[in-house]
């Protein structure tokens, strides 16, 4: 039996590696399976009910598994349907392309992704709606009427009154309304979209939720993996199962992809944003509480975010040196970093300790860094603080440390990034496509 199945995959593999046949060409698999007394039809196994051990009907088993397992020779052409939306969606140009004549909000490639390649390998017959996303916010104070819309969703009001007025504190209202005031219009209508968006996800995932009691989700949101829980039967978690069976899948896969396409919206917003903005974004922060979790904005500074359970994070900064490539059309020198962002082997700027003595290289048009180089830490002790200060173990760079204690001298060190600099030449929209060798889910190396 064992050998049967070993030469049934590789005949799959074989079907599905060879070129098309020409109409009159041999069939080198039905003469294959000829020689050891086989046809087509006897590939794969359709389940019988009296297989005892066979998963015939468990909630979590994928609708295709049964027929791919009957129809083996399939998986070839089921496996490059998969591939082919892998690669038509998952490309930056198609994040922001946007049909001739159509809506802004046409641009939907995560969306058809995240639909094909999830969506449809775990249900069968899906509601057919699209994102449908489309908040319609007032002219003025549009942040403030998002953070509204999340309180009241939540069954909270944003306005507090107590004993016939308007409470002292707590005081969101006001809190909301003083940091959205001064924010550049289309920055605030950007976010604002997106919390709207939130709200409107968050409400499909409690429609999602409306038969599953609070305590099976709790109980099933302090599980922290299924290893280890069904020993032998030495423990069960009955509330997984009791879930999967409560649980509106079509409304909470419709609510994961409104969050995709509200996540793709506000990509394109923020970047058409970022592209024309001329108002200093350094030290921007709006940071206020919602009943569905926190919504924090930063600007270009850089932002170290601590703040758990988030709504909404934006952060404008990003990569700060790709964003200081972009204000300039041919390579920039940037020196003397703050120590804080830089590598613990950098030596400190005497004349400034708050910095280092280093050199990069941004390439122009946002390809950010090239080259980066700086002077090494010469001096010991020094090193073997820096080391302790940023949390690392010195005994993993007990090597590196005996550099310095057994005799060193003044030198730095520099390194170009071979892929990041043929993008830059080349003009490539992402470093993927420099790297010399296809990398792999489970191979890293040549």
């Amino acid at each position: 039996m064992k050998t049967l199945l070993c030469a049934c995959m590789f005949l799959v593999w074989a079907a599905g590696s060879l070129p098309a046949a020409e109409t009159n060409a041999p069939d080198r698999l039905t003469e294959a399976l000829e020689l050891v007394g086989f046809t087509r039809a006897d590939l794969g196994y359709r389940p019988k009910g009296y297989w005892t051990r066979y998963p015939l009907n468990p909630p979590h088993k994928l609708p295709f598994f049964d027929d791919l397992f009957a129809e083996p020779l399939r998986l070839p052409e089921f496996t490059r349907d998969m591939a082919d939306c892998a690669r038509d969606y998952l490309n930056l140009p198609k994040l922001f392309e946007i049909q001739p004549g159509w809506p802004a909000s046409s641009a939907n490639s995560l969306w058809r992704l995240a639909l094909h390649l999830g969506v449809y390998c775990k249900l069968t017959g899906f509601r057919g709606w699209g994102p449908n996303l489309d908040p319609q916010l007032p002219d003025d104070n549009p942040l403030f009427w998002a953070a509204k819309q999340a309180y009241e969703a939540a069954g909270q009001k944003i306005r507090i009154v107590t004993f016939g007025a308007k409470a002292d504190w707590p005081d969101p209202e006001n809190e909301i309304r003083t940091q959205t005031t001064n924010l550049p219009p289309a920055l605030e209508r950007a976010v604002a979209h997106l919390l709207a968006n939130v709200v409107d996800c968050w409400q499909w995932r409690q429609r999602a939720l409306r038969n599953v009691s609070t305590a099976d989700q709790q109980a099933v949101l302090a599980l922290r993996g299924f290893h280890g829980h069904s020993t032998d039967g030495q423990d069960y978690p009955y509330a997984a199962d009791d879930v999967v069976r409560a649980l509106d899948e079509h409304s909470l896969y419709y609510a994961g992809l409104k969050a995709v396409q509200a996540a793709q919206d506000a990509a394109r917003e923020l970047s058409a944003f970022l592209a024309s903005n001329t108002v200093p974004l350094t030290n921007l922060l709006v940071d206020f509480a919602t009943f569905l979790g926190r919504v924090r904005l930063a600007g270009t500074g850089p932002d170290v975010h601590a703040a758990d359970g988030c709504a909404v994070l934006v952060d404008l900064g990003g990569d700060d040196e790709t964003l200081l490539a972009r204000e300039f059309d041919r390579p920039v020198l940037v020196y003397n970093y703050p120590r804080e962002v830089k590598a613990f082997y950098m030596k400190e700027n005497p004349d400034d300790p708050r910095t280092v003595l280093n050199n990069d290289c941004l390439a122009p048009e946002g390809y950010g860094e090239i080259i980066g180089g700086s002077q090494r830490e010469d001096d010991h002790d020094r090193l073997l603080a820096r080391i302790r200060e940023q949390g690392l173990d010195p005994e993993a760079y007990r090597w590196y440390l005996d550099l310095r204690r057994y005799g060193t001298f003044v030198h730095s060190g520099f390194g170009l990034g071979v892929e990041r600099t043929v993008a830059w030449l080349c003009g490539l929209p992402h470093i993927r496509e420099t790297i010399a060798f296809p990398r792999q889910i489970h191979r890293l190396y040549p």
